[in-house]
């Protein structure tokens, strides 16, 4: 998938690191989507106009 691809559906930040994890935010119209991943523990999180309406740990290891 080419890079406008993602921008055409809302992208508008991307960053990766494996320290930090994984951070997309998606805007369109008046709805913005944030997304957060653990690169380590599995951990995820996502936000809905800045309201966290999801928080998981599906991979990783379970403490």
């Amino acid at each position: 998938m080419a890079d406008h691809d993602f921008i055409a559906r809302g992208l508008v930040d991307a960053t990766l690191s494996l320290k930090h994890g994984a951070s997309l935010k998606f805007k369109q119209d008046d709805v913005e989507i944030g997304v957060w991943l653990s690169a380590w523990t599995g951990k995820e999180k996502i936000w809905i106009n800045g309201a966290l309406v999801s928080e998981l740990r599906t991979i990783g290891f379970n403490p």
